[in-house]
């Protein structure tokens, strides 16, 4: 007589469909960072595995399935405890491109060599700077590959989380959705931490969603630093308005750091980023269609009539035109509008203008009647916040992930009394090497 569990003497086929069946919902799991707990989402409840530990033979096979049938939310978390820290951390790497940028400056004659052969589409740009004689400075954004690497660290709690579980082996074929919003330091290269757990689980796939409203818009387009700034007024801080000629460039930076995701090693499918519109969708879509569009097609546009020579340019004159949005700009919004991009959006995005129609209107206009006839329809127009949202001013207020502490304060003031002790020790090195001259 067969001692087994009549559970057990099923056929195994029909014990697997069992065991997908068991631990499915239809509403997802949502990962509880308090407890580190995964719950339904739909009622906050516990996940039951009990038929998991009826045995060992049970719980050897149910191992990994979980996690493989079902998509696991992600939220950012916020916690009033971990403020301070959020808004040093932000403050800290926002500085680090400062600092970057003075050592540049100061290692100019002996990089300029360097970067030509590391970066070949910047010769141009440096022989011209060489030619200059008054100094004259460039944002470094319209300097095509200039911009440093950031600090890509998504959330702990995600990070916390899949350490928890690589070394288990239960994250192949899984499926996470993150929401994210009021992000800190640069979140729209968080995901390029996420490169290394997606190489080493290519089944992985995670739909990282951003509030378009609350996030895409707020985090890149307005200055943290201003409101970060302990010796702030409020009354400096008036954006009741959004000017729509920053618009394009805003999200822009969104849709090219996830575009650049695969060259930088992201496996094919392991990631998607999602512009979440709601609570506005209509307003959402108005954006793509009256603004993204409508720049996708001025770039395209002014490209094209370059490419031909229709009017004197040069490969500087076009990057740094306020036609120009990134480098792929216009394809990767066609790609966007066909469902093919690594980029989604759960509304409409419409359809672009008339890049033929905009180029035999302007093809013989020089550099400057391009800028102008670009700006006719753009610089003063402003973009209220949808009427089921507040005001982009209060939106702004919820990114205050700053208190001045203590530790706060005496971090400003050391970096302050370093950076006056360098000044000092540059000024008085120079004032030696003059005497020495003199002398």
């Amino acid at each position: 007589m067969d001692s087994q569990p009549f559970f057990l003497r099923l056929p195994r086929e029909i014990r697997d469909m069992i065991y997908k069946f068991y631990v499915s919902e239809e509403d997802r799991y949502l990962f509880n960072l308090q407890s580190s707990k995964f719950a339904i989402r739909s009622t906050l409840s516990y996940i039951d595995l009990s038929l998991m530990y009826t045995c060992a033979q049970v719980a050897n096979k149910m191992k990994g399935i979980a996690l493989s049938q079902n998509v696991v939310v992600f939220s950012t978390f916020y916690s009033k405890a971990y403020r301070s820290f959020a808004g040093e951390h932000n403050f800290t790497i926002r500085h680090i491109d400062y600092a970057k940028t003075v050592f540049i400056e100061r290692r100019a004659p002996i990089l300029s060599n360097i970067l030509e052969g590391e970066y070949p589409q910047l010769s141009p740009l440096l022989e011209y700077l060489k030619q200059q004689k008054l100094g004259e400075r460039w944002p470094a954004k319209r300097l095509p590959g200039a911009l440093s690497p950031r600090w890509a660290i998504p959330p702990l709690v995600y990070l916390d989380f899949i350490d928890r579980y690589v070394e288990l082996g239960e994250l192949a074929g899984s499926a996470f959705d993150e929401t994210w919003k009021n992000d800190a330091a640069i979140p729209e290269c968080h995901a390029r931490g996420l490169i290394m757990y997606c190489q080493e689980n290519p089944l992985l796939r995670i739909n990282r969603r951003i509030d378009l409203w609350r996030n895409a818009l707020i985090a890149t387009t307005f200055l943290l630093g201003e409101i970060m700034n302990p010796f702030f007024v409020p009354q400096r801080l008036h954006w009741e308005k959004l000017p729509a000629s920053w618009i394009s460039k805003v999200l822009g930076t969104w849709i090219h750091e996830a575009v650049a995701l695969p060259s930088l090693g992201m496996p094919k499918g392991c990631f998607s980023l999602v512009f979440n519109g709601d609570p506005a969708p209509k307003e959402a879509s108005e954006i793509f269609t009256d603004i993204l569009q409508r720049d996708f097609a001025w770039q395209s546009a002014y490209e094209n009539v370059s490419q031909r020579s229709l009017h004197p340019t040069t490969w500087l004159n076009v990057r740094s035109h306020i036609c120009y949005i990134y480098e792929g700009f216009p394809e990767e919004m066609k790609r966007i509008a066909n469902n093919n991009s690594i980029v989604r959006c759960n509304f409409h995005v419409g359809l672009p203008q008339d890049v033929k129609e905009i180029m035999n209107r302007n093809k013989y206009f020089s550099y400057e009647e391009w800028a102008n006839s670009w700006g006719e329809s753009r610089r003063d127009r402003y973009l209220d916040a949808p009427s089921c949202l507040p005001s982009w001013h209060e939106m702004l207020k919820e990114h205050h992930v700053f208190r001045l502490n203590w530790r706060m304060f005496t971090f400003l003031v050391i970096w302050a009394c370093c950076f006056s002790f360098s000044i000092l020790y540059f000024v008085r090195c120079i004032a030696t090497r003059s005497g020495m001259l003199g002398s």
